[in-house]
């Protein structure tokens, strides 16, 4: 990890989180995608595929270039996994943050709510922020992982 130190911070300093202000159970969604395993093995070769490429790029220094690259084509492949993983409300967030200025962008987690990563340029933030009229989270690079930083 501190080979890729610096990487992981430009990574992280162009990549907003947008909340899509939809929640949901993860297992509703893995449900199906489990169900529909089988035939879905060519995408799920694909996305591993991906996750190996970033790994390679990281090795050559070009991480954030090959996620700006592919993630959007991974939001693509996963959204055929299951029908419950995009919805038109997360096709109009991603849509609008492509407008406003999103390199590409795709949904975290199960799918059908929550977050959606944005590799937004950092010259381009203040504006994507003010306009995409949803809840925007900047991300830091935090290299020992998650922290409780506050407990009652």
């Amino acid at each position: 990890l501190n080979l890729y130190r610096n990487q992981f911070i430009d990574i992280f300093n162009n990549c907003l989180l947008v909340w899509s202000e939809k929640s949901r159970l993860a297992a509703n969604v893995l449900i199906e995608q489990n169900s529909n395993s089988k035939k879905n093995e060519n995408t799920i070769a694909d996305l591993v595929s991906l996750a190996h490429g970033f790994s390679e790029a990281l090795s050559r220094n070009a991480g954030e270039d090959f996620l700006v690259s592919s993630l959007s084509h991974s939001w693509n492949l996963k959204k055929s996994l299951a029908s419950k993983i995009d919805s038109p409300e997360i096709n109009k967030i991603f849509n609008d943050s492509m407008r406003l200025g999103a390199l590409s962008a795709k949904i975290l987690g199960a799918g059908g709510g929550g977050f959606l990563l944005c590799c937004v340029p950092h010259e381009k933030q203040e504006h994507f922020m003010k306009n995409i009229n949803k809840t925007v989270v900047k991300l830091n690079f935090e290299p020992t992982g998650s922290t409780i930083i506050f407990s009652d």
